[in-house]
């Protein structure tokens, strides 16, 4: 993942995260991801658009700090209804203004939102459909895309509304491991 105003690249493996400085590939920073808990399934890793947090979600999730690798939340798996256990988030994004962070839980249907630094939680008002695997928001942020199991939707943020959903390729079983705006938000990578 690159920051919003791509000077930081963010890189992960099962095991860590790396933050590398785009001007002279200089290692800003690096994480043990292995307390997020890599799935099977995988975990995703966010970044925000000034590069100051970075986030980590899989069996619940941390936000870090880059400037100095402070912890500065710790978040919980998804206590997704039906379920006997804490379900891993598969997606995970930063709202355009940086005050909060979104994942998608692999089975709950619905998305969780949490506060940034702080972390906690808040509900969104919109998305969740079961196995979002992929979310972006646009570089507005009017407009979060979410990506599953052959399908792709675009909501509104500000009413939850689906204002589109489309076909994520030819194929039904096809799944959008990862989605992104281009900077303009004229077109949508899946």
């Amino acid at each position: 993942n690159f920051s919003g105003n791509s000077t930081e690249l963010v890189v992960s493996d099962a095991m860590n995260m790396w933050i590398w400085r785009l001007s002279d590939f200089l290692l800003l920073q690096e994480f043990s991801v292995q307390s997020v808990g890599y799935t099977g399934v995988g975990f995703s890793i966010a970044v925000t658009n000034d590069g100051q947090y970075v986030a980590a979600l899989g069996n619940g999730g941390n936000i870090w700090r880059v400037d100095d690798g402070s912890l500065v939340a710790h978040l919980p798996t998804s206590n997704a209804p039906g379920y006997s256990s804490g379900q891993p988030y598969i997606g995970a994004a930063f709202t355009p203004d940086e005050s909060r962070l979104i994942g998608s839980p692999l089975f709950a249907g619905s998305l969780t939102m949490w506060g940034v630094p702080d972390g906690v939680q808040a509900t969104p008002l919109y998305g969740g459909t079961a196995a979002t695997q992929a979310i972006a928001y646009s570089p507005v942020g009017n407009i979060v895309a979410e990506g599953g199991q052959g399908w792709i939707s675009l909501l509104d943020t500000s009413t939850g509304k689906v204002l589109n959903s489309i076909p994520a390729a030819p194929y039904q079983n096809t799944g959008v491991a990862a989605i992104a705006w281009s900077p303009d938000g004229n077109e949508l990578a899946a």
